[in-house]
């Protein structure tokens, strides 16, 4: 078998298993790990035998050293710079860290595994075909979630796939270990299966398209992650804006309207049904009011990488507090990355987004583009990924396993879709 066929075997091995990772992604941890592992050993043997038939074609000139960096070195993007500079601003950070060990285990097993599989993503996942069929994977897992989300509120009272008992006067999880973890699992649904009812042209497509959208939908709604609520509806606008500046304005006006009628007509009762008070507020607040002053107390590198948690306690003793809770996050995913990697760490991961933000909008907004398949799947991604963002900000979407996976992997589409579609201009 020659070395290219050897290849092709290879990216479609590694492709498999990425499909497998967002198919087990609510269900299962250790599926996704053990996804991510594979792929990566697969990668290390692709790239081995690139360099092994590199060397022997370059080796009468003296090849070498050149050719092992370029066959080993990750498919380039426009995000390879900002990432390479963070993961630098994280490598200081976990050699001034007070808790070196347990900041370069987080370093590695953590932050270096989000970049895991959004290089392997972008190396396996890259044409319009193997594109929507990760889209589709993604849409009929979400689809399974919402449904076991519902029965578990509305019949068993438990998650059909692992047993999960829904907790009293909490929302629903499905498979999640909390509702808030389902909300900012669903901020990425919503938007993205929106894009596929205006994507899909025939009757019966939008249909069931539009049958999905409401099932997650109603899923979003009694999980009662109100964080979630408001981070769905951002990611929604967001897609209208690009999509239809009509409809924006129809969907923002009712929103706010909605908003209103319900804080001022709805029953303390019905608000108290829907968990709509600033009772989880208070303490959330606090936790971010502590970690500004942490991170003014070291601001350039910060603690260092997964150390959130002790820093936190440490800090709340010697200023003589002694919390009823513990928070093992910031519940802040910007604050704790401040806390952790300094204000250049925050800086830098702020560079990868805006970057890519900035050359898929100008990509989306171009008329000649028309409205492609290619570019409302390219909207919907990023609105996608808008309200994962936005969710961020009031829990701990980047700091959960699950959650950082499915923000990777999408964003390794959007990359991949946003190639596929200056191909196809």
């Amino acid at each position: 078998m020659s070395c290219q066929a050897t290849v092709l075997r290879i990216n479609q091995a590694m492709r498999f298993f990425l499909y497998v990772l967002i198919f087990w992604l609510p269900y299962s941890n250790a599926v996704v790990e053990s996804s991510v592992v594979i792929c990566l050993f697969l990668w290390a043997i692709k790239r081995s035998i690139v360099f092994i038939f590199q060397d022997a074609a370059t080796s009468a000139q003296g090849g070498g050293v050149k050719e092992f960096i370029q066959a080993f070195q990750p498919r380039s993007s426009i995000l390879t710079a900002p990432i390479g500079f963070f993961l630098l601003a994280c490598t200081f950070s976990v050699a001034g860290s007070v808790f070196p060990g347990q900041s370069f285990y987080g370093l590695i097993t953590k932050t270096l595994e989000w970049f895991v599989i959004y290089f392997l993503v972008i190396e396996t996942i890259v044409s319009k075909r193997q594109i929507f069929i990760a889209i589709a994977i993604f849409i009929f897992t979400s689809l399974a979630t919402s449904l076991d989300g519902l029965i578990q509120v509305y019949i068993t009272y438990k998650d059909f796939f692992g047993g999960r008992v829904i907790v009293p006067h909490n929302g629903a999880t499905a498979a999640f270990v909390t509702y808030n973890d389902l909300g900012g699992y669903l901020t990425v649904v919503i938007p993205l299966t929106l894009s596929l009812f205006f994507l899909v042209r025939n009757r019966s497509a939008k249909i069931l398209t539009f049958f999905i959208f409401t099932i997650c939908a109603w899923c979003l709604v009694v999980t009662f992650a109100r964080g979630a609520w408001l981070a769905g509806s951002l990611g929604i606008l967001f897609f209208l804006f690009f999509n239809s500046r009509k409809l924006f304005a129809i969907a923002s006006i009712a929103l706010i309207a909605f908003v209103l009628c319900f804080s001022f007509l709805a029953s303390p009762e019905v608000k108290k049904g829907f968990r709509i008070d600033t009772s989880n507020m208070g303490w959330r607040l606090e936790v971010w009011q502590y970690g500004m002053k942490m991170v003014q107390e070291r601001p350039v590198f910060g603690y260092g990488p997964n150390s959130f948690m002790k820093i936190f306690k440490e800090h709340r003793r010697h200023k003589g507090r002694q919390a009823d809770y513990e928070p093992t996050y910031a519940h802040n995913c910007y604050v704790q990355m401040a806390v952790e990697t300094g204000i250049v760490g925050l800086a830098l991961f702020s560079w990868i987004l805006v970057r890519m933000f900035r050359k898929i909008i100008r990509q989306i907004k171009e008329p000649h583009l028309g409205a492609g398949d290619l570019r409302m799947l390219l909207a919907g991604l990023l609105a996608a990924l808008f309200g994962f963002l936005a969710h961020s900000f009031v829990d701990t979407n980047f700091y959960s396993l699950k959650l950082s996976a499915l923000y990777w992997f999408m964003t390794g589409l959007a990359i991949s879709t946003s190639r596929a579609l200056d191909q196809k201009t």
